[in-house]
């Protein structure tokens, strides 16, 4: 989760690695919103 070498290990978080989990969870919400769609019909 740290980073061994932060680029300015002065900044407030520096060393936390970030992971963008939006894209992942929006398919997923798609997918499912698809699926219940198709049943209804």
């Amino acid at each position: 989760m740290w980073l061994d070498n932060p680029r300015n290990s002065n900044a407030p978080l520096a060393g936390l690695r970030v992971v963008e989990l939006a894209r992942v969870l929006a398919e997923h919400i798609a997918a499912s919103t698809t699926a219940h769609y198709e049943e209804a019909l």
